[in-house]
């Protein structure tokens, strides 16, 4: 088989086994297709949702709102135990070995120990949340946090339900349930019931709902799947799933810290208005950000498979190849945010204050992140994680010491800057470890041609926005087409430097409904999971 030649969906009829073995750029390409068109649906229905908050929710309850979404993310994430990592990691390695009836034997067990750890969490989250509305300042908060733990154990067994997808290589299961079903079933129940007039509680209710329902179609996305029954594996699956999740879990636990940190320090010392505002920038920032695991969640079983045949020279091209892509498709965004972020933020007409310079902050720290590319799944997938918790709990020690230094002085700029300095010193961290692992690098041939035209469109795109200042017209179509100038240049600049042969794979795969290719014969590992 060759690199440019891969197996189509499972879902389209391919057999399981031909996916497990498909270590092309093709089947890559497939399943960062299938993320990016979930990226996008998920950030468009997000940036609705985003956007009519506001206008359902009075501004000073949105800041408690904020909050409680926070607590319950960190909360779903906690109760997960990394076990949909796990799953992920021992499918792999299960199909790889031709034992694929250890596949379900897995499932069932990070299903068990994640709807446990997530029902104890909720209930905990439950008699606590009186305390935790007098930590944040807010009588609202504790009806809101009650409610919204009801989804607590739901969301953290759809993580493990949607993982043996993705550890064979099909995206669509945790695509359709995860970034469409529950973004579109959240943007319609919080309209329906936050307009009704019933604000906090109706979000948080739809909240509820719509983990509910995105369960119910990872469900019928599973059984589509069609996992070989078989002969069940005489391993038990318990232990070695335990003993790789833990520290997953931590590693999971500090990541999901270190994205919420700053805004969970910034309700405790600032107003929640000013929360508020720095949730708008956030989440503006998530939206461009978005494509950044669009190549991730597909690259961690060619990880996993890779490490394990001891093939480092496949490994080192397939990160080359992972890392351009990333940075090819999130690049235009991030500088775009950069040009046309601060001036977008004006067309909310609330007291924003500092957030243009705190948004422009996570702009270049998340550009930082792009081009260090995958490099902390390259350790978490081979085996590695214990290092990664270690990675990411130091971000997380450097992250809240700068928060309190800085926060209480520069409010949102603070909390931008000690988010930042800790992406970028984790990412360096990184890449360290995985050059003395594995001496190999995320900067491969090619990786500069993306840098040069995103660099090359921010000048013309700047330049434009000044002219079109200069002529008087108005900040909305200054806004539009800016961007639209931008994106036309950085396509024009990379097809005029060349584009390599793996991203012509990529672009003939997102341009094409359906690609076709010879069935890969599958290759036995013979590894142990």
């Amino acid at each position: 088989m060759t690199h440019g030649q891969g197996a189509t969906d499972q879902l389209d009829g391919e057999d399981i086994s031909a996916l497990v073995a498909d270590l092309s750029t093709q089947r890559m390409a497939r399943g960062a297709k299938a993320s990016l068109i979930g990226n996008v649906v998920e950030r468009m229905l997000g940036l609705g949702l985003f956007i009519a908050l506001p206008f359902l929710i009075p501004f000073r309850t949105l800041g408690v709102y904020y909050e409680v979404v926070a607590v319950l993310t960190l909360a779903s994430t906690v109760g997960t135990l990394g076990l949909d990592v796990g799953v992920v990691r021992f499918t792999a390695l299960a199909g790889d070995s031709g034992n694929h009836g250890h596949i379900r034997s897995v499932l069932k067990t990070g299903l068990l120990m994640a709807a446990v750890s997530s029902f104890a969490l909720a209930v905990a989250l439950w008699v606590a949340a009186p305390t935790l509305g007098g930590v944040f300042h807010s009588g609202e908060f504790a009806g809101a946090l009650r409610l919204g733990v009801l989804a607590v154990p739901i969301l953290a067994t759809l993580s493990v339900l949607v993982a043996p997808g993705k550890g064979v290589k099909s995206m669509w299961p945790a695509v359709v349930s995860i970034q469409m079903t529950q973004p579109a079933v959240q943007l319609a129940a919080t309209a329906v019931l936050a307009a009704g007039g019933l604000a906090l509680g109706g979000a948080a209710g739809a909240f509820v709902v719509s983990a509910a329902v995105s369960w119910a179609v990872g469900w019928m996305m599973l059984c589509r799947l069609r996992l070989p029954k078989g002969e069940h594996s005489a391993r038990p699956s318990a232990g070695p799933l335990v003993r790789f999740s833990a520290p997953v879990a931590g590693m999971v636990l500090t990541g999901t810290l270190l994205l919420w940190v700053d805004t969970l320090l910034l309700g405790a010392f600032r107003s929640p208005t000013e929360v508020a505002a720095y949730g708008i920038v956030v989440r503006l920032v998530a939206a461009a950000t978005g494509v950044l695991a669009t190549v991730i969640q597909i690259f961690g079983p060619f990880v996993t498979q890779l490490v394990t045949r001891g093939d480092l020279s496949r490994l080192r091209d397939v990160l080359h190849t992972a890392t351009r892509w990333t940075f090819l498709l999130s690049a235009p965004l991030l500088v775009l945010l950069m040009l046309v972020g601060p001036g977008l933020l004006g067309l909310f007409r609330r007291p924003l204050g500092s957030a243009r310079v705190g948004l422009v902050v996570l702009a270049v720290a998340f550009l930082a992140d792009a081009l260090t590319g995958p490099v902390g799944y390259v350790l978490s997938m081979s085996g590695r994680s214990r290092l990664n918790l270690a990675n990411n709990a130091a971000a997380v020690v450097g992250s809240v010491a700068l928060n309190l230094v800085l926060m209480p002085g520069f409010g949102i700029v603070g909390a931008a800057v000690s988010w930042a300095v800790a992406i970028v010193g984790v990412n360096l961290i990184r890449m360290v470890q995985v050059w003395r692992l594995y001496r190999i690098t995320p900067f491969g041939p090619g990786l500069w041609k993306p840098a040069v035209a995103a660099a090359g469109a921010a000048v013309a795109g700047w330049g434009m926005k000044e002219v079109l200042a200069f002529r008087g017209v108005g900040s909305g179509p200054v806004l539009g087409l800016v961007a639209m100038f931008f994106l036309a240049v950085y396509g024009g600049i990379t097809v005029f430097l060349g584009v390599e042969p793996d991203d012509r794979v990529l672009v003939r795969t997102l341009v094409r409904r359906r690609a076709s290719a010879p069935r890969p014969v599958p290759v036995a590992a013979g590894v142990e999971a």
